[in-house]
């Protein structure tokens, strides 16, 4: 497990330039555009907060507070992106290329594991 950084007192919020908004009586909706240049492929929660954590095929990890629509923090690469031959009933058919397969978020911090083999340990405080 590879400790990765502390964002304990860093003020690294940055609104997005281009975020869409619907709200009704249920709740909020939120679109945006290009979160990810890759395929989003998981999203973790971290309880009794309004944050989110999203892992995609790039490899990337963001920080979303779901509140203000926001990007909170980016973890570029965070895994190394590999591409594999997928089965299929006459052989090999396509490829798919994985970054980030899981996250699970733990007591002040979360757990990633991606295509590369590797498992990430990052420690968020304050959150």
């Amino acid at each position: 497990v590879e400790r990765i950084t502390d964002i304990g007192a860093l003020d690294v919020r940055s609104e997005l330039s281009s975020r869409v908004g619907d709200q009704n009586r249920h709740g909020m909706l939120w679109y945006i555009p290009k979160a990810h240049s890759g395929s989003i492929t998981k999203i973790a929660t971290i309880p009794n907060t309004s944050f989110f954590l999203t892992g995609s095929k790039d490899g990337d990890v963001k920080l979303w507070d779901a509140r203000r629509a926001s990007l909170v923090f980016h973890w570029p690469r965070l895994h190394e992106r590999h591409t594999f031959l997928q089965r299929s009933s006459q052989g090999f058919g396509g490829m798919s290329r994985i970054g980030v397969t899981d996250i699970q978020v733990i007591r002040d911090g979360f757990l990633t594991c991606g295509g590369d083999g590797s498992v990430k340990l990052v420690q968020l405080n304050n959150f």
